[in-house]
């Protein structure tokens, strides 16, 4: 199965020199390597792949085999990929680095990326959002995410919603709140607060912080709601104990006809936990339902 895998993924690649390079080497190389792949990361003749002299075309290769190298979960061989590319000038090449990255990051050598992200000559907006959502999924200071936007910034890397939303989602303790405006604030700047992943992200911090206001204007400035939107408000406003929003936000869900799930349903519930609720709580079951 893996054999037939590794000639799939080269017959792809003879496809792509065809279609991006009319070189015969080249050709030769992928027809070659499908009779000395053992799966689709090893047996890499890398030295042939080196001699290509149409650089694009020939880090468009590397950067596909790093990729396979992560999806396969192979450090070693990423990592002997790593070093052929030293030898070569890959400065030029920023989907290279970011694959690296990737390849390190996806084995939770985070240190090591960083170091890896220090060194580029140049980095783009993948490669800050990269670093971004690792340092959250490894709980990294919030200060720490602030330098790295700092950082992108001062290089004139433009964010996108990707890079708010993880920015946002990581903003916790006492400094939370304030950070959480600031980037608020250059949300509304780059014209991505109305975006549906920054502006539930938005949504869900202020919630958190018991700022339910905050919270219902982040959610109207959004432009298409959807049911993570429509359920991280209900959520919020069950968190918050308004049952008079969650309510509120419940009937607008529904003529907005947006199917409820399970989770819609266990927040709005949440909200009738007093003495004679029931009612209020079978009603919504009811209209979910129908």
């Amino acid at each position: 199965m893996l054999r037939i895998l590794a000639k799939l993924q080269i017959c792809k690649l003879i496809r792509e020199s065809c279609r991006y390079h009319h070189c015969c080497r080249s050709l030769l190389w992928c027809l070659r390597t499908i009779s000395s792949l053992a799966n689709p990361v090893e047996g890499i003749p890398f030295e042939k792949l080196e001699t290509i002299d149409d650089h694009s075309f020939k880090f468009h290769q590397f950067s596909q085999i790093l990729q396979e190298c992560t999806d396969a979960g192979d450090l070693r061989t990423g990592i002997s990929v790593h070093t052929h590319l030293v030898k070569l000038n890959i400065n030029g090449f920023i989907l290279i680095w970011n694959k690296l990255l990737s390849l390190y990051l996806k084995f939770g050598h985070i240190h090591h990326a960083h170091q890896l992200f220090d060194t580029m000559p140049r980095r783009d907006v993948v490669s800050f959002n990269t670093m971004i959502s690792a340092s959250v999924r490894n709980n990294y200071d919030a200060l720490d995410l602030v330098g790295l936007y700092s950082k992108m910034k001062k290089e004139d890397v433009k964010p996108n919603h990707i890079t708010f939303a993880g920015l946002i989602g990581a903003c916790d303790g006492l400094i939370a709140l304030r950070l959480r405006g600031i980037f608020h604030a250059h949300t509304v700047r780059c014209g991505l607060s109305s975006n549906e992943f920054v502006g539930s992200s938005l949504v869900d911090g202020y919630a958190k912080q018991m700022k339910l206001e905050d919270a219902i204007k982040a959610f109207n400035e959004i432009m298409e709601l959807d049911l993570v939107s429509w359920n991280i408000m209900i959520d919020g406003c069950a968190r918050n104990n308004s049952k008079e929003h969650a309510v509120r936000m419940f009937s607008q869900m529904l003529k907005g006809n947006v199917r409820v799930d399970g989770f819609t349903l266990t927040s709005i519930i949440k909200t009738c936990s007093k003495p004679g609720d029931l009612k209020h709580g079978m009603q919504f079951h009811g209209s979910a339902i129908n």
